[in-house]
């Protein structure tokens, strides 16, 4: 079969599927109907084709997080207890790839769920991480910190929570846990102490540092990915900060959002009154409100 009439065949098989052309590409059919087909008065919609737009089309993953938002604005105009509220914050989690911002939003749907979620300002990141993952996670990190590869793989190896969990939380570090466990299944040794740490001092039982690795057989990292590893294991034992510069070191300095659903618009930037998709400009807009064609960030259509 040529080209042409390959091509014609597909088109024909999608004309009776009721699918375009245009949307046959998106992943997601008839979005651009489904988009203008929204209406304030149905705040499920937006959260299903959310939904949708995350799993099928993940390169939009901002049009997902504009329809999530919205979504959770318009529900708590008519009811500022409804369940969806919880639902999109877990889902917005989902998404985020920030390790204090998939806090937050997991603190605030506990607040909107009547959790309490002030109360995890620095919890591990995920809630139903068990306090044995956590701490089998922190010290397989300690181990390679210090160069015992061999402790840090085991702990990693034995348990599949330990390895998910331990994969989740290193994203942040350069490289992320391939770089790690790299390091680890190639067990470097120091080539003077072989990661004794010591070394005679040549008198009868006399020792010294290891002149070579100076007592750390472990990694070379820097400054920053030191402290980067720190900030994983203080957040994994829910450490407390006790003084400035403590806080500092875990939170970079982010300010502090309060667990407050208002802050949740403004936090993605999408403006909570534009509820309506403006097919020919191609924008979000408010309910009777002409606009004008203009690119909006994050909140623009493929």
């Amino acid at each position: 079969m040529n080209r042409s009439l390959r091509l014609f065949s597909i088109a024909f098989v999608l004309a009776l599927l009721g699918v375009s052309i245009a949307d046959a590409g998106t992943g997601v059919l008839r979005l651009r109907e489904r988009l203008a087909a929204l209406a304030p008065s149905d705040p499920v919609a937006y959260y299903e084709l959310a939904e949708e737009v995350a799993y099928e089309q993940p390169e939009a993953v901002e049009l997902a997080r504009t329809l999530y938002v919205l979504s959770f604005e318009i529900a708590r105009r008519g009811d500022p207890a409804s369940p969806l509220g919880p639902s999109v914050c877990l889902a917005l989690a989902d998404l985020s790839t920030s390790s204090l911002e998939r806090r937050w939003l997991r603190s605030l749907a506990r607040s909107l769920a009547g959790g309490g979620g002030a109360l995890l300002p620095i919890a591990p990141e995920d809630e139903d991480t068990s306090p044995a993952v956590a701490l089998a996670v922190a010290g397989a990190l300690g181990d390679f910190r210090s160069g015992e590869y061999r402790g840090a793989l085991d702990a990693i190896e034995k348990d599949d929570r330990v390895r998910e969990v331990f994969e989740r939380q290193t994203r942040s570090f350069t490289g992320g846990a391939s770089r790690i466990e790299d390091e680890l299944q190639s067990e470097p040794q120091c080539r003077r102490c072989r990661n004794r740490r010591i070394v005679r001092a040549g008198e009868p039982d006399s020792y010294m540092l290891c002149p070579i690795c100076g007592g750390n057989p472990g990694p070379k990292l820097s400054d920053a990915e030191l402290i980067d590893l720190l900030r994983i294991e203080s957040t994994l034992l829910g450490g407390a900060s006790s003084t400035w510069s403590a806080q500092l070191v875990l939170d970079e300095g982010r300010p502090l959002r309060d667990i407050d659903p208002d802050e949740l618009a403004p936090w993605f930037g999408v403006d909570p009154e534009a509820t309506v998709w403006d097919a020919q400009a191609k924008c979000w807009a408010s309910p009777g409100v002409v606009t004008t064609p203009r690119q909006l960030q994050p909140q623009q259509a493929p």
